[in-house]
């Protein structure tokens, strides 16, 4: 029970935006223009999805069932149209539903004896679906980095 209201705490959504946050987002400059939103709002594609799925880590089945990425691309002709489905879904509904977003937490040691739980580190074991959406929108999101972050900090990207 006390694991239970330690991470609640670190894991309960705080109170939404206030208005004077809402009111100072209004004068952030724009960093995404009309175009390149258009850009990042088409449709997701079958061969977008295939690509997402080839570009995963492969034999690392970590998360609530028990499917790694294998799966998906070893019967994607079969399933390209339910992955498709659940993409276009979550757009559209600006979330993602059901069990999808289910997702496990796991406790790893931050050292050799851990005593409190703030000596462990909680990580997100997500669905393989979910990873997918989620990388969808990441190398989307990527095509734009450059102009929204600054050179001194491209040290954490490759190339």
């Amino acid at each position: 029970m006390a694991t239970f209201h330690h991470f609640k705490g670190l894991f309960t959504a705080k109170d939404l935006l206030t208005q004077a946050q809402l009111d100072f987002i209004n004068h952030v400059p724009l960093l995404i223009q009309e175009t390149e939103n258009d850009i990042l709002g088409r449709p997701v594609t079958i061969e977008e999805i295939h690509n997402i799925l080839l570009a995963c880590v492969r034999d690392k089945i970590l998360g609530p069932y028990p499917w790694g990425m294998e799966l998906y691309i070893h019967f994607f002709q079969y399933m390209s149209s339910d992955l498709l489905a659940v993409a276009k879904e979550s757009k559209v509904k600006g979330y993602i539903s059901g069990s999808i977003n289910n997702t496990f937490i796991s406790l790893i040691p931050r050292n050799k004896s851990p005593i409190y739980f703030k000596y462990f580190r909680p990580i997100s074991l997500c669905n393989s679906l979910y990873k997918m959406i989620s990388k969808i929108i990441a190398y989307r999101l990527n095509i734009f980095f450059s102009a929204c972050i600054s050179p001194k900090k491209f040290g954490f990207f490759g190339g």
